[in-house]
């Protein structure tokens, strides 16, 4: 819902919505989505010059055409790109600590329902072990990814009877 409201919020418009989308679309740092241009856009990707390599993560077709119209980013440095970040949060209501571009980030982390492995490359974390930092264990997460790759009921879809465990 908050993040719904963040990227609707009616004031947010060209560059600064593009942005916000680009951040919560990617999960990129704002340093990362700072380096996009018009040339590391792709087809269903975008390269971002990463914390310690460049990289290329998925992009959204609807956030791909949002951010080649808005290219190239008005701000000077990444760090006036987080002061508008941080504004727009302000703008839609959301004050604190926690209103940054980092806040997007956490959000998709928390928000993924891929496969975590994929998840480390798309975030450019050299473990799995940042997802503890990311995401802690959620018992709610848990008991619906159960219900839906329980082994007992993937058998049962296969109409084969689960194999015996000793």
């Amino acid at each position: 819902e908050e993040l719904s409201q963040l990227l609707t919020y009616p004031a947010h418009r060209g560059h600064t919505a593009s942005f916000l989308h680009l951040l919560a679309d990617t999960g990129v740092r704002l340093s990362e989505a700072f380096s996009v241009n018009a040339e590391t856009v792709g087809e269903g990707t975008v390269k971002v010059a990463g914390k310690t390599r460049e990289r290329e993560v998925p992009l959204s077709p609807e956030v791909r055409q949002m951010v080649l119209d808005a290219l190239p980013w008005p701000w000077h440095s990444h760090q006036a790109a987080g002061l508008a970040v941080r504004r727009a949060f302000r703008k839609a209501g959301f004050n604190g600590k926690r209103a940054s571009a980092q806040t997007l980030r956490h959000t998709f982390v928390r928000l993924w329902s891929g496969d975590e492995s994929l998840l480390v490359g798309i975030m450019d974390w050299t473990s799995a072990r940042m997802l503890k930092v990311y995401r802690p264990y959620d018992l709610t997460r848990a008991i619906i990814q159960h219900r839906e790759n329980n082994p007992l009921k993937l058998a049962r879809q296969a109409n084969t009877r689960p194999k015996p465990l000793f």
